[in-house]
């Protein structure tokens, strides 16, 4: 994909995400190494685009490492703030071919952009 292409192709998944529409479909069309770096880069975009509207939608990646330890976007979460709980909204699931041979290897969840607060 073209640096060009990728990012148009992030800005309208992150826009469909942001209006809480899944992009499974598109995600998966996407080859398996890039599917990550794309959904990094929609993190960024809704990053960005909250900064202006924080009632949009918060997108929260589930990415973990496979055996041979190379990351792999596992799931992607919409979380649209509310006045008492947040609403969680699965946008993202991987394709139903790569689910047992990728699930059954993979080792160390790694959350990414989920805050975490500890206090003493």
């Amino acid at each position: 994909m073209a640096d060009d292409n990728f990012e148009q192709t992030a800005k309208q998944l992150t826009a469909k995400v942001e209006k809480n529409e899944s992009v499974s479909e598109e995600l998966n069309s996407i080859p398996f190494p890039d599917r990550l770096i794309m959904a990094r880069c929609m993190d960024e975009i809704n990053t960005q685009n909250r900064a202006t509207n924080d009632s949009l939608p918060d997108i929260q990646l589930t990415i973990a490492n496979d055996g041979g330890r190379r990351e792999h976007l596992t799931d992607m979460k919409a979380v649209t703030p509310g006045m008492i709980w947040a609403t969680k909204t699965d946008m993202h699931d991987l394709p139903k071919t790569a689910q047992g041979g990728l699930l059954e290897n993979l080792v160390t969840p790694v959350w990414s952009a989920i805050p975490m607060t500890v206090s003493i």
